[in-house]
């Protein structure tokens, strides 16, 4: 049991340090559930969102776009939109990207980053990539491999790292 494993660790029960510590306990489980729910709810998010784009929810409703649609209808912010679009469109023509998401194997963070490189010839290599490394490790190859289409202040934030 996690509170007499605390108290033991802590000392005597009548102590204020077994409260602290419970209480300490129990926002940290509360913490681990909505980052779990978190992420389920991005997976959940980006298949709603691939069930919009096949059936061109927005074109219906009369949004200009799909990121606009994601921001007004939504209430997506602007780079939220930019980002599950890209991340939606991308997992359409590569589908193990969202295998990997719902699986939980690669955060959307990382496969933000992949989205403009990736395609069916080189997934392989960039999902395991975006699976392994952390964000700026990742960064760092994608610098290598795709200097010319790299955002150019990333890119210059990531050459004063390479120098360091």
């Amino acid at each position: 049991m996690i509170v007499d494993r605390v108290a033991f660790q802590c000392g005597h029960k009548s102590s204020g340090k077994y409260f602290f510590m419970t209480k300490i306990q129990q926002i940290h489980e509360t913490a681990l559930v909505a980052a779990k729910d978190f992420k389920k709810g991005e997976s959940h998010l980006l298949q709603a969102l691939l069930d919009v784009d096949k059936e061109r929810v927005y074109d219906r409703m009369a949004y200009s776009s799909f990121h606009t649609y994601c921001v007004e209808a939504l209430s997506l912010s602007d780079t939220q939109a930019y980002t599950y679009v890209g991340i939606t469109r991308k997992m359409r023509e590569v589908p193990e990207l969202k295998v990997m998401i719902d699986k939980g194997e690669i955060h959307t963070t990382n496969a933000r980053r992949v989205v403009p490189h990736l395609t069916p010839s080189n997934k392989e290599v960039w999902l395991k990539k975006a699976k392994e490394l952390p964000q700026r490790d990742l960064d760092k190859e994608l610098k290598i491999h795709f200097p010319e289409k790299f955002p150019w202040r990333l890119a210059q934030s990531l050459n004063r790292n390479l120098r360091e």
